[in-house]
């Protein structure tokens, strides 16, 4: 019955936000003006690395990490702030979702059910995640993350971001 009760609490409140439709100017995706990434705090250091080494210095680039502990860092909601139904409540998700994105990385190799509120309802063009099983693709481009490191997952990333670069 509580697990009912959660999985209604969570739809109901995705369902009230997810009203907005993104109505890209150009047939095209803009693959550099800005970028949102999802991740955990641990794996902060990486996801630096990957921006340094990738994405270009005139992309803005928003981030917003999951602690486990209270964490006074920027960008960055904690265990206490995630509802009982798995709803991110914090002042640095709302603004991380009200931005618009022309791709949103999520970078981890396990997906919380806050992490998958904020990266279903986040405003992106193109997003890029792991595959991480079940019935529901949430990311338009998913990698495959079997016993996969999060640097090995930000490799593949950039390769993936490569390949459709020279696409177009």
């Amino acid at each position: 019955m509580i697990s009912y009760l959660k999985r209604y609490k969570y739809q109901n409140m995705l369902q009230s936000h997810a009203n907005y439709e993104f109505v890209p100017e150009i047939s095209t995706y803009n693959l550099g003006a800005s970028i949102g990434i999802v991740a955990n705090s641990e794996d902060r250091k990486a996801v630096d690395a990957f921006c340094r080494a990738h994405i270009g210095k005139t992309t803005a680039i928003t981030s917003i990490f999951y602690s486990e502990e209270v964490c006074e860092e920027a960008s960055t909601y904690c265990k206490k702030d995630v509802t009982w139904y798995g709803v991110p409540i914090h002042n640095e998700v709302s603004a991380f979702l009200e931005k618009e994105y022309d791709r949103l990385f999520f970078i981890s190799t396990e997906m919380a059910t806050h992490q998958r509120y904020i990266c279903q309802l986040a405003k992106s063009r193109f997003t890029i995640g792991p595959f991480l099983g079940g019935e529901e693709v949430i990311f338009d481009l998913s990698i495959q993350v079997k016993h996969m490191s999060i640097e090995a997952l930000i490799k593949e990333m950039a390769n993936s971001i490569n390949l459709l670069s020279n696409i177009s």
